[in-house]
């Protein structure tokens, strides 16, 4: 592997994710499977069901 240019890290806000439709998910995880998509779809919405401050 060659570490002499600089490093794209992937950096992932987990706020913003709680803000996408499953639609954007699948674009933005483009390699996950789709029963692990469906599992984090469920999730946000499950978090999404909690948030009591207005987004």
């Amino acid at each position: 592997m060659d570490h002499s240019g600089p490093t794209q890290a992937s950096v992932i806000n987990p706020y913003e994710l709680l803000d996408l439709t499953p639609e954007q998910l699948a674009e933005r995880f483009p390699n996950l499977p789709a029963a692990e998509l469906d599992k984090l779809v469920f999730k946000i919405a499950d978090i999404n069901s909690m948030r009591t401050l207005p987004r």
